[in-house]
């Protein structure tokens, strides 16, 4: 199954559940797991990990005042990754093998935005809170939806996440949880693959 393929039968799925139950308990579900994450910089510590967890060697992280970029050079999505990101509470990732949480720490972004994108190897998909008529009905979180036009990744990087933020207390408080003490003291114990963390604050 090729990629786009892939991700219309997952939305094709959601689409077709029972909407006056299973959907809306789905958003439930969701809106439980995001309250887990009540630090903005929960976000970018998922990114983080789950760099490692590819075999990054690099991560490049840029802001703005409407965009949150990241960028890694590990392993491009698979087909389980895609799985996992678009189910609530699941993951393809082992204990053993790994210490990111890509499946519920995603969940994590949308505190700051309501329609991240996804850029990784054949897939390119988005989650867009506006695409629906009733958003507080739908897991729109876990929806994807294809994103026509292809990007070009700068060189060596393989995946991008971008994040058009929902405001700009957004971006203010990110930069609080951005600062080379917060990320060295909190975060780099426990990577095994991730050498280089490059930050590029373009914030106006």
């Amino acid at each position: 199954m090729i990629a786009r393929d892939h991700i219309e039968s997952i939305k094709k799925k959601y689409l077709n559940s029972d909407t006056d139950f299973v959907l809306p308990s789905l958003n439930r579900s969701i809106d439980r797991i995001e309250k887990a994450f009540p630090r903005y910089g929960s976000f970018l510590m998922e990114f983080i990990q789950n760099a490692d967890d590819v075999g990054s060697g690099s991560l490049l992280i840029k802001i703005d005042n409407r965009f949150i970029r990241t960028f890694n050079d590990g392993r491009p999505f698979s087909r389980d990754d895609v799985n996992s990101i678009c189910r609530v509470g699941m993951s393809s990732k082992t204990p053993k093998d790994y210490i990111g949480y890509l499946g519920v720490g995603f969940k994590s972004v949308f505190l700051i935005s309501d329609s991240p994108e996804i850029y990784s190897g054949d897939y390119r998909f988005k989650f867009v809170k506006n695409e629906w008529p009733e958003p507080q009905k739908v897991p729109w979180q876990v929806i994807p939806i294809w994103i026509e036009q292809p990007i070009t990744l700068p060189s060596n990087y393989k995946t991008l996440f971008r994040l058009p933020v929902k405001d700009e207390g957004c971006i203010k408080k990110l930069q609080e949880e951005t600062t080379p003490e917060h990320i060295g003291n909190r975060m780099l114990l426990f990577l095994r693959n991730l050498k280089n963390i490059e930050i590029k604050d373009k914030i106006l």
